[in-house]
């Protein structure tokens, strides 16, 4: 394909090209049940984050997506940048999963994007001049540093960001190559951190090339703090890539300034405000994301650093998060309802992605590290249903819409151009309970009928990382013991499984390592009613908690596990309203009342308990990231 060359003037126009990425790994062809394929939406993800992109401003990422136009509309915003380093560092992850080569030109046009805004003092600076370059429209609360002339600036979000693509870089491609180039943002991000004992923060949102902290600025409380923890994040995974100390050093400091002085969390972890001074406008804003995503950095700190008070946070802070979202579908809403917080939400407050990635990442890590078996059933449920639910999996409704005429002037960072079909795989940000978008048949303050948005790719870029991160705790192996935690479809070096749950509850497990298998049975099945067969043969169960041991199997041999599904009904408050919820397992089959536009849980073929079949390509990766 033929690149255009963009106007964008970067820092550094004349950079070395970056190594390609290295993939391998073998695939098949094979019939499976039409259950959930966690590789089947990596692939699709992988579309919904490289075509809606520009390929005159080097394939700039479109930060949002707005379906209430006809036709609608895709356009660019200053948070471009810090999307496109999110989706940098998932979809290796999803090349992993799935095996897809799809618009791989776009990727390597993004790491030479990478190289072009590394300036001389070790970080990335973003580009302020070129048509599609969006200049920020506001200064970080109470500093100096004058943006709004500026030729380049340093984002500490698109720095924290990129050190997590730099860290998958690192792990799976060229490691003498990047390597160097994430120790200087860690190095360069530490002269941006005001350093307090072993606590540290950062003032300023933005710094001119060169700038370093500056301690005669107010400390960063309430929202302000949490923000630091987009770096805070990646720069653990630096370590875990690397081992490089000052990295995991930084991560765990800055984690410690939010829980203990940004006056985000009260004495109960209950999710404060995100402006603590009643005169911020933000005062009255408690946005779920950035209290989840405190959560998950603190966890991750804690339990890769062995510090218990981080620990210790994350484990009681979790269930109150829990506590704010609708348990049975992970429905957790962008902003929480102080008043009434276990009503969820109040009217108008719609389900973010974001948080739900989070919470199903959290769900996993305390899973994944022993701290409770029942949190497998946590990420069961909101993976099969909010997670699952929140893809873009299909576009010809938007077109019926017909909420409002698209602007009257289509702008230099907006294109209407097949803004459905390019977003296909991506994920929501505003959906209600039972509708992909959120509805209301009256006028917004713009005028505009409803409240239908569309998608804000940070919800792509983050629950892609959810995907991952389930698809990659499906199967434990410890040596030669192996263990299933979750009942979903699967291909590993150890065995592939095919899960017909939840058309019935059935799931065939195919052996290609002799192993000691253990399957974890959800807690919806009664250990007592569990039969197993190994090549049609009856093989008698003990249980371990909830894992079956099956005990050890062979090569070729087919492992077939049988329990009672049935449907149930529970009812359910969200948005001031009862919904019904008809559930097969963990799974939502049925939604009454439905949603009007795309409506969600679709899922009456599940219902009729015989299995649907469908041919899919199981790919095996020869790589693989443990976070």
């Amino acid at each position: 394909m033929t690149e255009t060359t963009s106007d964008i003037q970067y820092i550094r126009p004349d950079a070395p090209l970056p190594p390609e990425s290295r993939r391998a790994g073998s695939r098949r062809e094979a019939w499976a049940p039409a259950s959930l394929d966690l590789a089947e939406r990596a692939a699709l993800a992988i579309h919904g984050m490289t075509e809606p992109t520009n390929p005159e401003a080097d394939h700039r990422v479109y930060w949002k997506a707005s379906f209430r136009f006809n036709p609608p509309v895709m356009y660019h915003d200053v948070s471009d940048t810090g999307i496109g380093a999110k989706f940098m560092d998932a979809i290796p992850r999803m090349r992993i999963m799935s095996g897809s080569d799809q618009n791989t030109h776009v990727e390597q046009r993004w790491k030479e994007v990478l190289l072009k805004m590394l300036g001389p003092d070790g970080l990335l600076a973003t580009p302020m001049v070129g048509r599609f370059c969006i200049r920020p429209r506001s200064q970080w609360p109470s500093t100096g540093t004058d943006i709004s002339r500026a030729d380049q600036i340093v984002d500490m979000q698109v720095n924290g960001l990129m050190l997590g693509a730099v860290s998958a870089y690192t792990a799976l491609d060229d490691r003498k190559f990047w390597e160097p180039i994430g120790r200087g943002l860690v190095d360069g991000l530490r002269r941006l951190t005001i350093q307090d004992g072993d606590m540290a923060y950062l003032s300023q949102w933005w710094y001119a090339p060169g700038e370093v902290a500056n301690p005669s600025l107010p400390r960063p409380r309430g929202t302000y703090a949490a923000y630091s923890l987009w770096p805070a994040r990646r720069l653990i995974d630096f370590y875990r890539a690397t081992g490089y100390k000052p990295a995991l050093e930084l991560g765990g400091k800055l984690c410690r300034y939010v829980i203990r002085q940004g006056q985000y969390f009260g004495p109960d972890y209950e999710f404060l405000r995100d402006g603590p001074d009643p005169s911020d406008p933000r005062h009255h804003v408690v946005h779920f994301h950035h209290h989840s995503m405190t959560i998950l950095g603190c966890l991750e700190y804690g339990l890769i650093a062995g510090d218990q008070e981080l620990l210790d946070f994350a484990l009681g802070a979790f269930p109150v998060a829990r506590s704010y979202g609708e348990y049975l579908t992970g429905y957790f809403p962008e902003s929480v309802n102080r008043e009434w917080p276990h009503l969820c939400v109040d009217r108008g407050q719609l389900c973010e992605l974001c948080e739900v990635a989070d919470m199903v990442r959290i769900a996993l890590r305390l899973a994944e590290a022993g701290l409770g078996d029942a949190y497998w059933d946590d990420a069961d449920m909101w993976i099969r249903n909010q997670l699952a639910e929140g893809q873009f999996l299909r576009y010809d409704w938007i077109h019926r819409l017909h909420l409002g005429d698209p602007p009257s002037i289509i702008q230099p960072n907006m294109t209407t151009d097949r803004v459905g079909e390019r977003n296909l795989g991506a994920f929501g940000g505003w959906q209600s309970p039972n509708d992909w978008v959120e509805f209301e048949p009256r006028a917004d303050h713009n005028g505009y009928r409803g409240y239908v948005q569309g998608i804000m790719h940070c919800c792509t870029g983050n629950a892609t990382r959810a995907l991952y991160d389930a698809w990659r705790n499906v199967v434990h192996t410890h040596g030669d013991q192996v263990a299933v935690n979750l009942l979903l479809n699967h291909t590993g070096p150890a065995l592939d499984i095919a899960s017909h749950i939840p058309y019935s509850g059935q799931v065939d497990i195919d052996v290609k390592q002799a192993c000691g298998l253990s399957v974890r049975m959800p807690a919806w099945v009664e250990p007592a009613e569990v039969q197993c067969h190994v090549d049609d043969n009856p093989r008698a169960l003990t249980f371990s908690g909830r894992y079956a041991q099956v005990g050890e199997v062979l090569p070729q041999q087919r492992v077939r596990l049988h329990f009672p599904i049935a449907e149930r009904t529970d009812c359910i408050y969200l948005n001031n309203r009862w919904y019904f919820l008809v559930r097969k397992g963990h799974d939502v089959v049925c939604i009454d009342p439905p949603g009007k536009l795309c409506p969600l849980y679709r899922r009456d073929h599940y219902r009729d308990d015989a299995t649907l079949w469908k041919k899919t390509t199981r790919y095996l990766d020869q790589q693989m990231l443990d976070w």
